[in-house]
């Protein structure tokens, strides 16, 4: 081989050493993206370089917030006191699949709509708030 075959040949050497290890990793990804999918999805918790992350802490709150739910409608149930009465609905909060429907059927973020839209979206699901006007801007819920 003459100088500039070989050079040729050291640089398609030197580029398909360093091509391989990205090539499989991608292949071993998408080869086994199912079970790393689940398990992932199993996965409660991680901790990462001293940084902790929690991924089931949707499901902590929600489990909270029906215990908090049903010590309020307790409450409510049996005080014979109206001002016991009032506070407690004032405390109670919907669930979260109640205004995620609220928030998809007005086309808003349920997570971020809003103070105003929050009080709307209680007051429709019956837990109080207060009956603010809506306002639509191209199809959607106008952050208020």
């Amino acid at each position: 081989m003459d100088d500039p075959t070989s050079k040729v040949v050291v640089a398609l050497i030197g580029l398909l050493g360093s091509a391989i290890w990205p090539v499989l990793l991608f292949w071993f990804l998408y080869h086994f993206r199912v079970p790393i999918g689940k398990m992932l999805k199993n996965m409660k918790s991680a901790k990462v370089a001293g940084s902790e992350f929690i991924f089931d802490r949707v499901e902590r709150l929600r489990a909270e917030l029906q215990k908090t739910n049903m010590v309020v409608g307790g409450l409510t149930e049996d005080s014979q006191r109206p001002e016991i009465v009032e506070a407690a609905k004032k405390l109670l909060r919907p669930p979260g699949e109640l205004v995620e429907e609220w928030a998809q059927n007005h086309g808003a973020d349920p997570w971020d709509m809003g103070p105003k839209n929050w009080e709307r979206c209680v007051y429709d699901l019956g837990y109080g708030g207060k009956k603010n006007e809506l306002v639509m801007e191209n199809g959607k819920l106008k952050y208020q």
